[in-house]
């Protein structure tokens, strides 16, 4: 501590020894101030607070000390310090107080000083203090309760801490319909506060600088209905400028249980049909409610329609802000209105709070409008030509739909018409197609809207949103190629894929605006690329639009494709379609060829198609030609003998080959074309179609885009060895299942599992799935499937060992998905967007007559060669070259059965194994589609090969010499190593140049 000491002079002193003592020897040694302390800081001062300080005045000499006055120094600050001292005369070692307070009214540093006078020199004493603010923060700063029931309580807290560097003691008042809980409320108190640190007699509590408290709020509401509000401040100082105020407020409720909507309309649903609607019920409020039940009301003077349902109820129990929803269904039985109730009991002790009754009302019958689309982007459209989209109109109800106006443009923009659209009348079933076209005025963005209005009471107007954009091109000249589409003959249930040009063969850009099938055309033809819309075509190049043909029965089809052009002079045109769906064709594979990008002035590898008698009497082929118009980028490069000009006879189980070729122009251009090939079969006179795509590019760079599990559909085929010597491997596989279905389970996979057996006799399988005869519904196994699919499949498996001893597993295969198997018995199996995988279990090599190359390309071909991704086949089999022994026993070696794992991206597994567990694991993942190989579109130059996994650069070998990828030449793929395989919804994209000729 600082202090200061003040002396008397020394000749004083000397005089008083010579004069004043009696004894020469006696010596008094002068007074002496000392200052404890000499510097006095308060240091931080909450402001409005009042703190005070003693500096103690020592006299530490031997003679009396007489204060004359203690006098404000320079500057001293009456409005924020004062001082007290009473004392004139300090005897020799002894002490003296001047009380000095400290009161600062804002946030700053205040210095000032004190002089003591005495018969010494002056002693000043320094001062400082620096006034600050305390920082409060309160969470919440205001506080709402929401719903509470009325005389229930609701506690929330609030934390009050101290953000600023001193202590602070903090007071509370101001409250207005607040109280302290631990008072007796007056009336119309409803809120309280418990705070966890004790008040002081004051009402004030210490809380310091950095700590925390929390102060409980309760609400407790006595009047239902009524916002209650109150208020309540909290002070860290005794200045305004401290106070913060908290509102508080909340709402009084009867009951915290409400269900919405009031009523549950179903308005019209057509008898047949069912209709789900929701009633959502939510606790509002702080009581726990448990719901006892639900159910229509089906007794008393007005019970519900037996039309209305609801799912079956449960106890449940919600908390504050927690939600039940209930479905209620409609499914009216005949014509006419429908009224029910829905009751939700709780457990609510008012009787008259208890239930919440829901009304149900519903008509069966009326009209009902379906629209689609609801809603058509024109995308880009010249300014001198329109382009047309179509909306169809169907009466999907009980009672004729009478469509009364349109609003042909909502928005009035000018550019939006519907010119053939007329008021008409549509029975149950009936529909119309209106086209709708944009002609845009000028440059840029149009937005407007086609509203249908009707009599479908519950929707009696529909708006189909309508936008384009207007851009301003010279006229276009182009020519396209062919105008009509044969598909030849197709198998049913099959696809082939076709392509006609949009030869731009002007000097300036066409647009092809857009590309739909007509109105009336068979479902069986389909736009597989999606409908084209705003594609410019550069002069001397062409577009290429994908039409495919896909008949489920036999029989003709027919139908078009309507395309939009920027010229004014042709602006419509139309590709007709035709087709033929037969039960049995040749197997021509692959039906539809695509070379990929390829260089300009480059030509592609030649490629191979084989056609197959699948029949059991000769084919005749009587040319292989190209189709009319030909186009000179394809060309056939190689024809079986004898012909041309004489006809060729595929006897029976025969096949014969033809090889094309493609070769680009000097532009940049799209390409498509067929081949034809003539004759007949089964006696009747046929044509297939072999169609042709390709593309030049100037780099030259293909793109290949794969997704690993890319569709979460799989259907699985085990073709299962029933022989005498399989009873071993049955087991195992029935036994060890588990491992096989984890990974579909895991991916939440939408797999379908049939079984079928090697035996192709009359008296077996004969390609049927099992069980033959009883339960139909166990053939596929679902995730569905009851008891378990586990056990269903378990039983399916196991078909014992009594069947044939020529093992023809692929013709097995071959039958169970062609007619009349696929259409009849094993109806359901094939879906047209899943994986299909078949997975070949036999202890004998394969015996089937037709060729590898035959049933290997026939596989392929179900899911089309374009599609080569989608199928795999797999074979728990003996090895290769001289079969295996082992735990799992014994088996010849089957080469047939590896070679179709190995060319579709399978999976072998040897029979022998002694752990099937691991196995059937190990085969499950490509089984479901997950896949390690992936065959590239066209020839690529190997060096120029990339890689990425969800975008990033995968090299082929790392830094450390580790093998990601290689490329296969013979299978033209790219296949992963085990621990680089993509995972689960990867996307997969190699990109290359293409191989120039």
């Amino acid at each position: 501590m600082n202090k200061l000491r003040f002396l008397l002079p020394f000749a004083l002193f000397a005089g008083v020894l010579s004069g004043c003592s009696d004894d020469p020897t006696v010596v008094f040694s002068p007074p002496e101030i000392e200052l404890d302390p000499s510097t006095l800081d308060f240091g931080p001062v909450q402001v409005g607070t009042r703190v005070e300080r003693k500096v103690a005045i020592k006299n530490i000499g031997d003679s009396p000390l007489t204060i004359d006055s203690v006098d404000r120094g320079e500057p001293f600050l009456d409005d924020v310090y004062s001082y007290d001292v009473s004392v004139t005369a300090i005897a020799p070692n002894q002490s003296a107080f001047v009380t000095i307070v400290f009161e600062p009214e804002d946030e700053a540093e205040y210095l000032s000083q004190l002089v003591i006078k005495s018969d010494l020199d002056d002693a000043i004493i320094q001062i400082r203090g620096e006034g600050v603010a305390t920082t409060l923060e309160i969470t919440p700063p205001d506080l709402s309760f929401g719903n509470v029931v009325v005389n229930t309580t609701k506690s929330l807290p609030i934390t009050v801490r101290n953000t600023s560097m001193i202590d602070v003691t903090i007071g509370y008042g101001g409250e207005n319909n607040v109280r302290l809980c631990r008072e007796v409320a007056n009336a119309g108190e409803t809120f309280c506060l418990s705070f966890r640190d004790a008040l002081n007699a004051d009402g004030r509590f210490l809380l310091p600088a950095g700590a925390q408290t929390v102060i409980d709020v309760e609400f407790t509401p006595v009047i239902a209905g009524t916002r209650e509000r109150g208020q309540f401040v909290l002070s860290g100082c005794n200045s305004s400028v401290c106070d913060q105020e908290i509102d508080l407020d909340g709402l009084g409720v009867e009951s915290g249980f409400r269900c919405t909507p009031d009523t549950l309309d179903f308005g019209q649903v057509n008898p047949g049909s069912c209709l789900t609607r929701t009633v959502s019920c939510e606790n509002i409020a702080n009581e726990q409610i448990t719901i006892i039940n639900w159910a229509t009301v089906t007794n008393g003077n007005n019970p519900s329609s037996p039309d209305f349902t609801v799912e079956p109820s449960s106890v449940l129990v919600l908390n504050e802000g927690e939600t039940l929803d209930v479905d209620a269904t409609y499914c009216p039985e005949t014509l006419g209105d429908d009224t029910g109730t829905l009751r939700i009991e709780t457990n609510n002790p008012n009787p008259s709070a208890r239930d919440v009754f829901v009304p149900l009302v519903g008509t069966g019958g009326g009209p009902d409008i379906e629209v689609i689309p609801l809603e058509i982007n024109f995308g880009l459209v010249s300014t001198l030509a329109p382009a047309r989209r179509s909306v169809l109109i169907l009466n999907a109800g009980f009672d004729t739909l009478d469509i009364t106006g349109f609003v042909e443009d909502v928005a009035q923009t000018g550019a939006f018409s519907a010119p053939t659209a007329t008021q008409v009348s549509l029975e149950q079933g009936e529909s119309i197609t209106i086209p709708i076209e944009f002609l845009p005025t000028q440059e840029g963005l149009f937005e407007s809207g086609f509203t249908i209005q009707s009599n479908d009471a519950d929707e009696p107007e529909v708006t189909v949103d309508l936008t384009g954009e207007g851009i301003v091109l010279p006229p276009c000249n182009f020519v396209a190629a062919p105008t009509s589409m044969s598909f030849g003959v197709v198998e049913a249930t099959r696809s082939i894929r076709r392509a006609f040009e949009i030869q731009n063969v002007g000097a300036d850009q066409c647009l092809v605006t857009s590309a739909e099938m007509t109105p009336g055309s068979d479902m069986a033809f389909s736009l597989p690329d999606g409908e084209v819309t705003s594609q410019l075509i550069e002069p001397g190049a062409s577009l290429t639009v994908n039409v495919e043909f896909a008949p489920q029965q036999s029989g003709t089809y027919a139908g078009g494709v309507e395309f939009s052009i920027s010229d004014p002079n042709n602006p419509f045109n139309t590709i007709d379609l035709s087709g033929t769906g037969a039960d049995a064709t040749l197997l021509i594979v692959p039906n539809d060829l695509d070379f990929g990008t390829i260089g300009v002035d480059c030509a592609a590898r030649a490629r191979l198609v084989t056609m197959y008698n699948t029949g059991s009497t000769p084919a005749t082929i009587t040319s292989i030609a190209m189709a009319a118009p030909a186009n000179a980028a394809f060309r056939i490069v190689s024809q079986p003998a004898p012909l041309p000009g004489a006809n060729l006879v595929l006897q029976p189980g025969a096949s014969a080959e033809f090889s094309v070729g493609f070769q680009a122009g000097s532009s940049e251009s799209s390409y498509a074309g067929a081949v034809e090939i003539a004759g007949s079969f089964n006696g009747a006179q046929v044509t297939y179609i072999v169609s042709l795509l390709g593309r030049s590019a100037k780099d030259a760079t293909q793109i290949d885009e794969f997704e690993q599990l890319g569709t979460p559909k799989v259907d699985i085929m085990f073709v299962i060895d029933n022989s005498c010597s399989m009873s071993q491997e049955q087991d195992a596989i029935a036994t060890n299942f588990q491992a096989f279905i984890q990974f579909a389970q895991a991916q939440a996979l939408d797999y379908q599992l049939a079984v079928t057996t090697t035996d192709v006799t009359t008296s077996g399988e004969n390609g049927r799935f099992v069980p033959i005869t009883g339960n139909a519904a166990n053939r596929i196994v679902t995730p569905q499937t009851q008891p378990t699919p586990e056990a269903v499949f378990a039983d399916n498996v196991s078909q014992g060992t009594s069947g044939s001893a020529s093992e023809l597993g692929f013709e097995a295969a071959y039958r169970a998905l062609t007619a009349p198997n696929i259409v009849g018995h094993n109806a359901g199996f094939l879906r047209q967007d899943a994986v299909l995988s078949i997975i070949f279990v036999s202890d004998e090599p394969e015996q089937s007559a037709n060729t590898a190359d035959f049933y290997i390309n026939f596989f392929l071909s179900i899911k089309g060669f374009r599609n080569s991704n989608l199928f795999s086949a797999s074979s728990i089999v003996g090895d290769n070259p001289g079969g295996c022994n082992g735990a799992g026993g014994s088996a010849s070696a089957a080469p047939r059965y590896i070679e179709a794992a190995n060319r579709t991206g399978g999976v072998f597994q040897s029979i022998c194994t002694a752990d099937w567990s691991r196995s059937l694991e190990d085969l499950s993942t490509a089984a479901f589609g997950f896949k390690s190989r992936f065959f590239l579109t066209n020839q690529p130059v190997i060096s120029t090969i990339v890689v990425y996994i969800d975008g990033v650069a995968i090299p082929g070998t790392t830094m450390q010499g580790t093998v990601n990828w290689t490329y296969d030449f013979a299978t033209n793929s790219i296949n992963f190593s085990p621990f680089s395989t993509p995972e689960p919804g990867a996307t997969v994209r190699v990109e290359y140049t293409a191989e120039c000729l």
